[in-house]
């Protein structure tokens, strides 16, 4: 691949998938160390865009909803053919397994269009194997084809004095702090709800976490109306209650949270997790552990895991999708159910007590 001086990494949503694509993002600068690297996204990352290494600049497209019409559909494809075109990219990674992308990215004109070999219009590509980590998925396409790959775990920029943010953000006072986000699994489109633990569980672990003195609870409200605490809600001492915001989240010395966008998030800057799995598979999209800070529960049950590389992208399968809804095919939700807060407490202090 010759010539290559600006390059387009296409992925449109949402925070957990682009920073699964970061170490792609990365094995492209390592490749092409003098190219411009573009994203273009939704602007539901626009707060995260400052936080990818290895990005140039961002540029924003929305895809019309599921109940545009065929004709603004239409129009919509034309007008990103036509910008795509006045940008002329020498090369485009598609983080998408869709076939209308790949044919706009053809019609662009990019000359190297990488990408899963079962994505139409691609001409450098890689199978995609369901059964790998994400973040590997992507690398494959580059190593596939004789490129360089960078590490596999992601990492995002962060403020490197803990303690400075901790004292900007009111937060001194404690010497440890555990963020929960009870929140999660809505994303433009798609509403996968399923994912969640029990709020009142969550509730209970602040509780638990808050009786030692020296140790804070930050809880995370998210961005939809339905990720707020209810007035009726009560807050245990030594709680903190805030908006999800990536600047304070490296704070935490532990992060609690479903399978969904800030778990990542907070992986990626180096705070220690645990992850609560039910119908996500962790080996598929837990946080990598090379440095064994980072903890997952996940109860092992014969439905689970639900949601897969196959029946994540299937809207047609009415099994598990109603409308732009993922649900429990058996209406009971119970491999988040079977998690308790004493699970989740004993993997906290076990990576307390690894991480002091």
């Amino acid at each position: 691949m010759n010539g290559v001086k600006k390059i387009l990494v296409f992925k449109l949503c949402c925070f957990g998938d682009i920073v699964f694509i970061t170490p792609a993002i990365k094995s492209l600068r390592l490749n092409f160390p003098d190219a411009e690297i573009v994203l273009i996204s939704s602007s539901w990352i626009k707060n995260l865009f400052p936080l990818i290494e290895d990005t140039d600049r961002l540029i924003v497209y929305d895809p019309p909803s599921d109940t545009e019409s065929f004709i603004g559909k239409t129009q919509s494809a034309l007008k990103l053919v036509k910008m795509l075109r006045r940008e002329k990219f020498d090369l485009v990674f598609l983080g998408h397994r869709n076939n209308m992308f790949g044919r706009i990215l053809r019609l662009a004109g990019i000359k190297y269009r990488l990408g899963f070999s079962e994505t139409k219009h691609m001409n450098i590509t890689a199978p995609f194997r369901a059964g790998i980590h994400e973040n590997s998925r992507y690398l494959e396409i580059l190593s596939g084809n004789n490129l360089k790959t960078a590490s596999p775990v992601s990492v995002l920029k962060k403020e490197a004095d803990k303690n400075g943010l901790k004292k900007s953000q009111g937060l001194e006072k404690y010497k440890k702090i555990i963020g929960l986000f009870p929140f999660g699994g809505v994303n433009p489109g798609t509403r996968m709800t399923v994912k969640r633990w029990d709020l009142d569980k969550f509730l209970q672990l602040a509780q638990k976490i808050s009786v030692t003195q020296d140790t804070g609870v930050v809880m995370f409200e998210g961005r939809e109306a339905d990720e707020k605490f209810g007035s009726g809600v009560v807050i245990p001492a030594n709680c903190e209650v805030r908006k999800i915001d990536f600047g304070v989240i490296p704070v935490c010395d532990v992060f609690v949270s479903a399978d969904t966008g800030p778990l990542h998030i907070a992986a990626a800057l180096g705070v220690p997790t645990v992850g609560l799995f039910g119908p996500s598979d962790p080996g598929l999209v837990a946080p990598p552990d090379e440095s064994g800070i980072h903890a997952y529960i996940r109860k092992d049950l014969p439905c689970s895991p639900c949601y897969t590389p196959s029946t994540a992208i299937d809207r047609s399968n009415r099994v598990y999708w109603k409308g732009s809804d993922f649900v429990c095919r058996l209406g009971t939700g119970e491999c988040m159910k079977g998690i308790s807060v004493d699970d989740v407490y004993g993997e906290i202090k076990t990576i307390l007590n690894k991480t002091k």
